[in-house]
């Protein structure tokens, strides 16, 4: 039993060496540092040294090094591989950073901005012209979008037809193509349930280009559920029916329609 322990202790005591300066190491014989771990034995010293991707190293200032003999922080990872350092702590995820509180504790987050803008789908379809049936019209223009907060941007090219008098164009976001409804969605901005994007319609401003006019905005959504969010326009009743208010046409340059994510609930 003796020689047994003996014998234990021998093989540990032989993969440490003791240098007369203090040093200590293990799997090498000569310790660069308070503490040097030499995980294959292979690192050769020298200017600089080498095969000491897996060595370990604590100096006499507190410092810890991996990879490195000689590391200038209190934790110096140094390594030639991409992902050389992991945490999992049950809120690590995809497209997370470490983030810090107050009191230095870190742990994984994920930022609204992080999740990629998304692009609204314009159909490639002829020329839409309001009828002045009253209330909206579907003009093919649509996106998806996933649970959270959003910036929904929009901006489109609308030509006066027969009405020559300047009025109000309202535009709006809907979960319906057949009216105004926003069950899968909550509006934020102040103007509720009436949020929308407007502008003035004006004859004659752009006439050598069909009297052009392009409303835009802004507007700032929170999804419940993945939806497809389309875009309804004000389908206006002239005075003297049935006289065409607008017309738009989904290929023009100036059309765009995105979302921005502001949060990632």
């Amino acid at each position: 039993m003796k020689n047994n322990l003996y014998y234990l202790i021998s093989l540990c005591l032989s993969t440490l060496v003791f240098s007369q300066n203090g040093k200590v190491g293990i799997g090498t014989n000569s310790p660069q540092q308070v503490l040097h771990v030499d995980a294959s034995k292979n690192t050769i010293i020298g200017t600089p040294s080498t095969n000491i991707s897996d060595d370990i190293v604590i100096t006499p200032q507190g410092y810890m090094g991996i990879g490195t003999l000689t590391p200038s922080k209190r934790l110096e990872i140094n390594s030639t591989t991409n992902g050389a350092i992991k945490i999992v702590d049950g809120t690590q995820q995809q497209n997370a950073f470490l983030l810090s509180d107050a009191n230095g504790i870190g742990s994984w987050y994920v930022q609204g901005s992080i999740k990629q803008i998304v692009l609204g789908n314009w159909q490639n379809i002829p020329t839409i012209t309001s009828d002045n049936s009253g209330g909206t019209k579907y003009i093919f223009v649509s996106i998806n979008l996933t649970p959270g907060v959003w910036m929904v941007n929009f901006g489109g090219t609308f030509k006066m037809n027969d009405v020559t008098t300047p009025y109000w164009l309202h535009i709006y976001l809907s979960d319906s193509e057949t009216g105004r409804t926003n069950s899968t969605f909550d509006f934020l901005g102040s103007g509720g349930s009436n949020t929308g994007y407007a502008g003035l319609m004006i004859a004659n401003k752009t006439s050598g280009v069909g009297n052009a006019n392009l409303i835009s905005g802004s507007s700032i959504i929170k999804v419940k559920q993945n939806t497809t969010i389309k875009v309804l326009v004000e389908n206006n009743q002239s005075d003297i029916a049935p006289k065409r208010n607008w017309n738009v046409t989904n290929n023009n340059w100036e059309n765009y329609f995105y979302a921005v994510p502001l949060d990632s609930n």
